[in-house]
């Protein structure tokens, strides 16, 4: 059928009214064919962390009060590490260093160290110790770089056993001498010492009670302005021995070679 507009004849081949005009709304069916399913879904982590109890050793004695230090790592990224005594929480850390005080019975336990990562898989490691009174402090590892620095123009603390760390007895310290000194700060570690094996640049050389000489830490405030760190005010002691006869500087480590000199 043709039918006569401005433009010519316009023919069909079939009978029926003219179309509507068109809307440019495309009818249910557009003919586009939709993307192909890759048939691949997306990648799911099932990676658990890696989790590691650096110290105390398995098989270890410790004190009621020592430190757990973890580590833990992930494919991804760690979000929670926690610690476990016995099956009991003692703490969760969101962020390294992952270390933990604790405070323990005498008697055996077990720790676990439990981390996680942001899609909930789980990494442990388990570790049995021995609390002993008097057992010296698991040490401390070496963290390297997740260790926060200290503070510009402060001192870090001293690690556990070690010159300066507070101590109860003889058996919280490496060098076994617990000193009383009420001039610094009370009960801490000292060491031996002598020409060859000189203090800390922060402690002086003092002879005790018994000939010997050890450190002892220079007081902030010291006694003897003129002299720091030398003043004779008794006040350190060996924790759980006779009290030391009062400090001495270093020159009593000096004077007696000198005299033995004059005399040959």
């Amino acid at each position: 059928m043709c039918r006569t507009s401005s433009v010519g004849n316009i023919c069909r081949k079939n009978d029926g009214p003219a179309p509507t005009p068109d809307s440019g709304v495309l009818p249910p069916d557009s003919g586009v064919a939709p993307k192909p399913d890759s048939g691949v879904p997306p990648a799911v982590d099932k990676t658990p962390p890696t989790v590691t109890i650096q110290s105390p050793p398995a098989s270890s004695e410790i004190p009621e009060q020592s430190t757990v230090t973890v580590q833990a790592t992930d494919n991804v990224a760690v979000v929670r590490v926690d610690l476990l005594a016995d099956g009991k929480a003692l703490g969760s850390k969101t962020a390294p260093p992952y270390q933990f005080a604790i405070v323990l019975a005498v008697g055996a336990h077990t720790l676990t160290a439990q981390a996680y990562d942001a899609m909930g898989n789980k990494g442990e490691a388990t570790v049995s110790v021995t609390v002993k009174s008097g057992a010296p402090p698991p040490p401390i590892p070496d963290l390297g770089s997740v260790t926060p620095k200290s503070d510009a123009g402060t001192t870090p603390a001293p690690s556990p056993g070690s010159f300066g760390a507070p101590c109860i007895g003889l058996g919280d310290c490496t060098s076994k001498i617990c000193v009383d000194d009420k001039q610094v700060m009370g009960k801490y570690c000292s060491q031996r010492c002598n020409q060859l094996n000189p203090c800390p640049s922060s402690a002086d050389c003092i002879q005790a009670a018994d000939g010997s000489y050890i450190c002892a830490l220079r007081p902030s405030t010291p006694s003897n302005p003129s002299n720091p760190g030398t003043g004779t005010g008794g006040g350190c002691a060996l924790a759980g021995s006779p009290s030391l006869a009062g400090l001495l500087g270093l020159v009593l480590i000096v004077l007696p070679a000198l005299l033995f000199r004059r005399r040959r």
